[in-house]
């Protein structure tokens, strides 16, 4: 639920959950009263009639006493002056706090509740006193009293007067008695209302904010160890997903900035060592030079070449370093055109056989590809993969006999394959994921006397991918590896096929 959906329906909750609940208290309220008049007052309660005319709806509800008293007065007065007869007829009124009053040429002969009547202070309509239908409201000491009277003369022709007298303040509830409980009830509905949309709130907006704050808290204190919870699916769970994202996006960038570092440092280790080695070897000949120890044209010739030799080491390094670091940059510029698989490749094993590092190694070259078979392809970067991939394989030979098999196949419909197999000591299984990745030596300590930054194949697969092919390799402890890699086949547009066609139809 969004945020507008979720303020839409606060705005019902806060109006309907007041109304319902008020017409579930008034309910309440109105069953206590009814309850509250049939054990008390002996008759039913109604609330809007209470409440528009209490008087007439007392008057209603003591009609029934009135009745038999009159028809006692026309029938059987002589019963009226009967004590058990009144004391019953008083205790019968007294749980609706009314009672019957007896009088007698002027003398009170029964009261039934002396000390309610005294504390009434009463002034009684005597004998003949026009009452309209036969009853009074009287206000005396706060207290307001309904009085019905019924005249009539006793067998003996004395002048007779019964009265029901009823207090109202104490027969039902009061129009301001209602206003409080509804008031009170109102207060309840409003403080519930707002209790379920505290809650609600809490719940929904509040405590994902929280913890986004929390969680901001934690960034900057450079904690990215927790997890922001899914919340809602609103506004602020989208917030609170982003967030996440970012935390976990800073801290694969932290993790990856030390592990750049650490290469980092590693990599300036290892350029410290390679750098010395050849610098070390050209003073230590320069110095025989200049101190006449090579005094011999043979031997002065033998020094120049092997300062010239570890010069070119020294620049080989400091090219791989620089191609790499631009690598990184994307400022590498790749030349794509259009090569002959077949002469293409047999020139680079040409180039290769004549390398000095090569002479001890027996290659074997086989190239399964059609003659007109092309590729798209950066002619001196493609050249790079395959010698850094030969200079991998030579560099690390453990065996007295020393093989490369170099294959070109094709590999389908869009691609060739190029395989270089060795017969070195092979990579252990864990470790040939790893061997693309940048600096990555199996065996630093072994590595680091054969030299290199260990960028050869982590360049080689940078140049692979930017030709839109795959590397991979392969390997078997103590029996070699193999390292190949797939190229994308040249494509020929339909404007070179008509063109062709027409040389041949030509």
């Amino acid at each position: 639920m969004n945020l507008k959906k979720r303020i839409a329906v606060s705005l019902i909750i806060i109006v309907l959950t007041p109304v319902f609940m008020i017409i579930i208290g008034m309910g309440c309220i109105y069953a206590y009263h009814v309850i509250h008049s049939d054990d008390v007052y002996s008759f039913r309660y109604d609330l809007w009639e209470s409440v528009s005319d209490p008087f007439e709806n007392l008057d209603n509800r003591t009609n029934g006493a009135y009745s038999e008293l009159l028809k006692l007065c026309n029938e059987s007065s002589d019963k009226l002056f009967d004590r058990d007869y009144l004391e019953q007829l008083s205790e019968d009124f007294k749980g609706s706090y009314a009672f019957v009053v007896v009088v007698k040429n002027g003398e009170y002969v029964y009261i039934g509740q002396k000390s309610e009547f005294d504390r009434m202070s009463l002034k009684l309509p005597e004998y003949g006193d026009n009452m309209p239908a036969g009853q009074l409201i009287f206000y005396e000491n706060g207290i307001n009293t309904l009085v019905k009277h019924i005249d009539f003369v006793a067998s003996d022709g004395a002048e007779s007067s019964v009265y029901i007298i009823v207090n109202m303040d104490k027969l039902v509830p009061r129009v301001k008695e209602i206003g409080i409980q509804f008031v009170v009830q109102l207060v309840i509905a409003m403080i519930l209302t707002a209790i379920i949309l505290i809650v609600w709130l809490y719940k929904s907006t509040l405590e994902p904010l929280g913890a986004l704050s929390q969680a901001a808290k934690s960034i900057r204190d450079g904690d990215l160890d927790f997890e922001i919870a899914d919340y809602t699916d609103d506004e602020i769970g989208t917030l609170c997903s982003d967030f996440e994202h970012m935390r976990k996006q800073l801290k694969e960038n932290i993790e990856k900035q030390q592990i750049y570092e650490k290469e980092s440092k590693e990599l300036i280790s290892n350029i410290s060592h390679d750098l010395k080695t050849p610098l070390t070897a050209i003073k230590g000949y320069s110095e025989g030079i200049l101190d006449g120890v090579a005094n011999t044209k043979e031997k002065q010739e033998r020094y120049v070449k092997t300062i010239y030799k570890k010069a070119c080491d020294m620049t080989l390094l400091v090219d791989e370093l620089s191609l790499y670091a631009k690598m990184g940059m994307n400022q590498i510029v790749y030349n794509f055109m259009k090569l002959n698989v077949k002469k293409y490749f047999d020139d680079c094993i040409e180039d290769i056989s004549n390398d000095s590092e090569l002479m001890h190694v027996n290659l074997v070259y086989h190239n399964y590809v059609d003659d007109d078979v092309y590729i798209m392809a950066d002619a001196e970067q493609m050249r790079r993969v395959i010698g850094n991939i030969v200079s991998n394989a030579v560099k690390y030979m453990d065996k007295d006999e020393r093989n490369i098999n170099m294959r070109i196949e094709d590999d389908g419909e869009d691609f060739i394959k190029v395989s270089v197999e060795d017969n070195g000591k092979g990579i252990e299984e864990e470790a040939l994921e790893k061997i693309f990745d940048r600096f990555y030596r199996t065996d630093s300590s072994r590595n680091s006397k054969m030299g290199g930054t260990g960028l050869g194949l982590a360049i080689a697969k940078e140049i692979v991918s930017s030709h839109g092919g795959t590397i991979g390799a392969k390997s078997k402890l103590s029996v070699g590896t193999e390292i190949y890699f797939t190229i994308r086949k040249y494509s020929k547009t339909g404007r070179e096929e008509n063109e062709q066609n027409e040389e041949e139809k030509g």
